[in-house]
Formats: structure tokens, C-alpha cells, sequence
């Protein structure tokens, strides 16, 4: 009796865990991994909470197709994240799923996606590759092809020669390249393959001009165009014709240059390709500037510069939306846990006027306690998730208003003691005579003509996320105009990776120190040439030497000019040096 009185029990606890673990039906999991992946790269967080939902299903319920999938878009994921390792451990454990279970398609996918994990890990800084990982890469990549062409997927073929082509380029094998790149072709050839054909093409152009066979690679370069122009697809086509204008550019062909570079940026700019269009104004420009047309060359180069104003204000919007994005997400998700968690009661309710009509006093009373531990423990969760979106709200408005004050500061270090001189100036007019208001108009005209440059270029760095050396050194040399127009020489050098950007605050505090050092040297050294030297290599490296007449710097007091460079250094986590002789003019050094 007492053996059946414990099956029994034991059988009514397991029908309840059942009904409290129902499990989603493949319609529910189709809309849950559509929206993961709707939101992969707007809403990670919340995208990632998708995506164990659905492995927890498909692990419960042995659903080996599903795993691969989810284990696919966790590596997508993470890759947005720019968390690429996490990434590729699910790579690596979607590929084991898709060899157990003879997946071959996901099997080549999965194998692709390792290569390319391989293959743009080995960029390094000055165009240096990790030989290493790119022979890595091509193993996968060869793996992939194996398989393809082992099952008769001439596509998939086709898109390994490609990937394992640009690897070999990228070691100097050229001739193994271009036998990759022909293998490609005839795959995608044979296979009526339009859009990997476009691509193939592209990179045999490509190649064969740096193989030296111009007339080749102008053929293959037109074809892709061709091609492209067929599929109508206007960012790849606006890419060959840059492309097919970079070769003509390189034969000194101005003429067809210009006409293929005036085509691409046309077409980029009407569709808003920011990037593609201000590489293509650069080369424009560089067109015109070999014909002689310096006027226009000037135009481009002026324009160049509007639009990366403009991308980084575009960039700065849409970091302010995908922070919106992920509020509104935030607030969905919250909305539909507590209607779950209404459900769930609801459901829980019915469930205990069920079991009481089956089951004597005494098991109710044991299933009672375990229904009321699980409600408490969902509770707990509950309560957690809420206390964890709150502590993100607040982590949030914490950023803002950190981002207020810097902005607060800005305005307040650089504009305030303008506008307060303007102001003095102002309250005195009243009592002063016509004579002495036209001696002070000057000087308050001057004063206020100041406050403006200063506010402009406050503005440029507080509106920029990331700011290249060149344009620092650029903002540099118009800033100091003035001082040049005074009989003061200002020259601004830039070496190394010009190309680096600096994040808005380093470029803020970079741009300070160099404005304080090149102060002190115009007002109180009386140096004729100052010397600005900026250095972008592993580390950021600044100069400004005068001169000027010098001092001796044990015996010169450490004032406010000095103490606030020294304060943005050592935000900037870097160092300063200051070294100067009498009659010897004085150097500023920095990096960080």
C-alpha cells in the first residue's frame, strides 16, 4: 500500500512539472527566431534571450535542425556584440551537430563562416596579415569545396574558390589566386550564377592589374560592371564603377577615369552611400587635380569634407535611435513577461482545482506546497528581471548625464570667459563717451569674433564620435589662421597612420593641450614659429616647439595652463613633458 501511495505521488508530480513546462509548438519557435534575428544587431541583449529559449526547446525536444540554426545566429550575434570569440564556440559546436546529423548545406555554411572568422582575424595595423591565420582560413575554406563539390552544389563551389582566392591574394600567392578566382568563374558560369559571377569578376580585375596584364583585368573589370548593371543592384554596381575608374586613374587615363569616378559618385551619393561616395570624391579629386583643374579639385576636396561631417553626424543619430530601439524593446519585453506571468497564474489557478479533484486531503496538501515553491521562485524571477531593467534605466540616464556635463564643461571652459568679457564690456557702454565707445568696438567686435570661432569648433568636436588625425590636423591649421595672419609662422605636421580616428572626448582633450601649449608659447615666449607635429603609430604622439625665449623650469611656477594639460593627459591615461632652456625656446611633449 505504502509502494503505491509513493508511484502515485510520484506520478502526480510528474504530470504537474508537465503542465508547468508546456512546450512551445514550431509555430512559436518560428516567430521567436524571427524576431531574434530581426533585432540581432538593434537589440542584442534582447535578441540573445530569444535565442536560449529556442536551444532550450530544441535541446528538450531533440530538434538537431533547429540547434544548428540557433547556434548559427548566436555566432551572428556575438559578432555584432564584437564579441567574435563567443561566436565562434557556437560555430565550432553547430559544425559537430551539422556532421552527426549529415546537414551537408549547413555543414559547407558553417565551414565558410569558420574560414572568414580566420581570415579577418589576420588583419593587423600598416596592412601586416597573420600569415598563420589566413593559411587557417583556407584549410576551412578547402574543406567546404570538398564537400560541394563532392554533392553537386556548383554555387556553394563557386563561393569557396572566392573566399580561398582572396586569401591567397592577400599572402602574395598571385598565381594561386588567380587559379582560384578561374575556378570560381567557371562554377558560376556553368551555374547561371549572376551575383557570385559579379564578384569573381571583380577580383580577378582586381588582381590582374596587380599582376601587371592591363588588359585583362580591364576586360574582367567591365564584365563585372556589366553584370552588376544587369542585376540592378546599385551598391555593388556603384562599387565596379569605382573600381573600373581606380584602374583608368592608375593608366593615367583621365578622361575614362573621370567618367566612371563621375558615375560612381553620382550614384552613391543619390543613395546615400557615405562612405563609397567620399572615397570616390577623393580620387575625383586626385583626377582633376592631374589634369590641372585645381578649381574643381579644390571643390571635391571641400566637399569630401562636408560629407564626413555629415557621416559622423549621421553615425551620431543613429547611435541616439538605437538607443531608443532598445529602450522601446526593453519596455515590450517587460510588458509581455507581466502578461505572461498573468497566464501563468491564471493557468496555475486551474491547474490546483484539477489535481484537488483527483487527489485526497493529504497529497493536496503536498502538492500545494510544491505549486506554492515554484509560484515563489517564478516570483523571485520576476522580481530579479525587473530590478535588473531598472538597474540598466538607471546605468542609462547615468551615461546621459554623464554626456551633459562634458558638454556643460566645454561651453563653460572655452565660451564662458568670452561671453563674460562681452557682457563687462556691454554694461560699461552706458557710461562711456562716443570717443571711448569707438576706441573699445574694435576690441569687443574682435572678442566677439572670437566666442564665434571658439563656439564653431567647440561644436565640431562635441558633434563628431570618431575624428581622424587628418582632420584634427586640418581643424589645427584653420584654427591657428589667425595667429599666421599676426606674423606668428604655425605649421602643423602629421605622420604615421593619418588615418586613425580618436574618439570625441581624446580628440577634445588632445585638441585643448595643443591649444593651451600653443597659447603660452604665442603670448608669453614671443616665438615667430611654432612647430606642431602629430604622430599616429601604436601610440598617439604630440609636439609644439617654439622659438620663443624660453625659461627655466625649475624655477617657473606651475599654473593653471599647465595643471589643466596635465589633468586632460592623465584622462587621457597618457603622459606630458615640458622641457625648455633660456634663449632656447621651449618643446611640449605628449602621448598616451
Amino acid at each position: 500500500m505504502k509502494l503505491f501511495v509513493v508511484v502515485f505521488i510520484f506520478h502526480i508530480c510528474a504530470v504537474t512539472q508537465s503542465w508547468a513546462q508546456q512546450l512551445p509548438s514550431e509555430n512559436k519557435t518560428n516567430k521567436k527566431y524571427q524576431r531574434a534575428l530581426d533585432i540581432r544587431s538593434s537589440n542584442p541583449d534582447s535578441s540573445l534571450i530569444y535565442i536560449h529559449q529556442i536551444l532550450d526547446w530544441a535541446k528538450a525536444n531533440k530538434q538537431t535542425q533547429w540547434l544548428v540554426k540557433s547556434h548559427k545566429l548566436l555566432d551572428e550575434l556575438y559578432y555584432y556584440r564584437n564579441e567574435r570569440e563567443k561566436g565562434f564556440d557556437h560555430l565550432v559546436e553547430a559544425l559537430t551537430i551539422s556532421q552527426e546529423n549529415s546537414f551537408i548545406e549547413d555543414e559547407i555554411d558553417i565551414l565558410y563562416a569558420i574560414g572568414l572568422h580566420y581570415s579577418r582575424s589576420a588583419r593587423r595595423a600598416n596592412k601586416i596579415v597573420d600569415e598563420e591565420k589566413l593559411r587557417t582560413a583556407i584549410e576551412y575554406h578547402q574543406k567546404a569545396i570538398t564537400l560541394a563539390e563532392a554533392h553537386g552544389f556548383p554555387v556553394l563551389a563557386s563561393t569557396g574558390h572566392n573566399h580561398s582566392g582572396v586569401c591567397l591574394w592577400r599572402l602574395g600567392e598571385l598565381d594561386s589566386a588567380l587559379k582560384s578566382f578561374q575556378k570560381s568563374e567557371d562554377y558560376s558560369r556553368a551555374a547561371d550564377d549572376s551575383i557570385g559571377l559579379g564578384y569573381t569578376l571583380d577580383y580577378m580585375g582586381g588582381l590582374l592589374d596587380e599582376m601587371g596584364q592591363k588588359s585583362k583585368a580591364k576586360m574582367m573589370l567591365l564584365e563585372a560592371l556589366e553584370v552588376r548593371k544587369a542585376l540592378k543592384d546599385t551598391f555593388p554596381y556603384a562599387i565596379n564603377l569605382n573600381n573600373v575608374g581606380e584602374f583608368y586613374l592608375r593608366e593615367k587615363d583621365y578622361n575614362n577615369a573621370k567618367a566612371y569616378l563621375d558615375s560612381s559618385f553620382q550614384l552613391s551619393s543619390s543613395k546615400l552611400y557615405q562612405d563609397l561616395a567620399i572615397h570616390t570624391a577623393s580620387l575625383l579629386s586626385d583626377v582633376y587635380e592631374n589634369s590641372n583643374r585645381f578649381d574643381l579639385a579644390y571643390g571635391l576636396k571641400k566637399q569630401e569634407i562636408r560629407m564626413m561631417d555629415t557621416l559622423y553626424s549621421i553615425n551620431r543619430a543613429k547611435s541616439l535611435i538605437e538607443m531608443e530601439a532598445k529602450y522601446e524593446a526593453a519596455q515590450k519585453d517587460k510588458a509581455l513577461l507581466e502578461q505572461k506571468q498573468t497566464i501563468q497564474q491564471k493557468e496555475l489557478d486551474l491547474r490546483k482545482r484539477t489535481i484537488w479533484l483527483i487527489t485526497s486531503a493529504g497529497l493536496l496538501l503536498l502538492i500545494a506546497g510544491m505549486l506554492y515553491y515554484l509560484f515563489k521562485r517564478k516570483e523571485l524571477v520576476a522580481k530579479q528581471a525587473a530590478l535588473e531593467l531598472k538597474l540598466a534605466e538607471e546605468r542609462e540616464r547615468a551615461n546621459i548625464q554623464e554626456e551633459r556635463l562634458r558638454i556643460s564643461r566645454e561651453l563653460h571652459d572655452n565660451i564662458g570667459s568670452y561671453l563674460t568679457l562681452i557682457n563687462a564690456s556691454v554694461e560699461q557702454i552706458p557710461e562711456m563717451s562716443p570717443d571711448q565707445i569707438t576706441d573699445n568696438l574694435p576690441e569687443l567686435q574682435k572678442t566677439l569674433a572670437l566666442s564665434m570661432r571658439e563656439l564653431r569648433k567647440t561644436v565640431w568636436l562635441l558633434n563628431n564620435q570618431e575624428i581622424t588625425m587628418d582632420a584634427i590636423a586640418l581643424r589645427l591649421r584653420d584654427f591657428f589662421k589667425p595667429l599666421n595672419q599676426n606674423g606668428t609662422k604655425i605649421t602643423v605636421r602629421s605622420d604615421g597612420n593619418t588615418e586613425k580616428t580618436l574618439t570625441d572626448i581624446q580628440a577634445t582633450h588632445l585638441f585643448r593641450v595643443i591649444q593651451e601649449a600653443v597659447s603660452n608659447a604665442y603670448k608669453y615666449a614671443k616665438a615667430q614659429h611654432i612647430r606642431i607635429l602629430l604622430d599616429a603609430r601604436e601610440k598617439i604622439c604630440f609636439s609644439i616647439s617654439d622659438n620663443g625665449v624660453g625659461f627655466e623650469i625649475s624655477s617657473a611656477r606651475s599654473g593653471n595652463g599647465l595643471q589643466n594639460m596635465k589633468s586632460r593627459m592623465t584622462e587621457l591615461k597618457g603622459e606630458i613633458h615640458v622641457n625648455s632652456t633660456p634663449g632656447n625656446g621651449t618643446t611640449v611633449e605628449g602621448r598616451f
